[in-house]
């Protein structure tokens, strides 16, 4: 599972990186988010995406969806196969998990 999300990011990081070189006009239209920025700051990053990005209003509630009726929709995703099971047992965004990835041995 770890080597395919490796993959599928590193195939998504070229794709985009080729975007903004081929279509400089279109920079606006993308942004990068790293998942340790989000968890250091979800409501930065949050208000981030939808102010420079989509062009809606922020809402405080993104910034932990854990205390809104969000959480109903982690919830009816938990039979997929593609939903992460321990997004279900936390309770709050936590930034303390933010470099535990560089942990994963591949």
């Amino acid at each position: 599972v770890e080597q395919s999300w490796v993959d599928t990011n590193r195939a998504c990081d070229e794709f985009m990186a080729e975007l903004r070189a081929e279509q400089p006009e279109q920079r606006g239209q993308s942004m990068v988010l790293r998942y340790e920025d989000f968890l250091r700051d979800p409501a930065g990053a949050t208000r981030g995406v939808c102010e420079a990005l989509l062009g809606v209003e922020w809402v405080e509630g993104m910034a932990n969806p854990y205390e809104t009726s969000a959480i109903q929709s982690f919830e009816a995703a938990e039979s997929k196969s593609t939903t992460d099971q321990k997004l279900l047992k936390r309770k709050a965004i936590e930034p303390r998990q933010a470099e535990k990835w560089r942990e994963v041995q591949l």
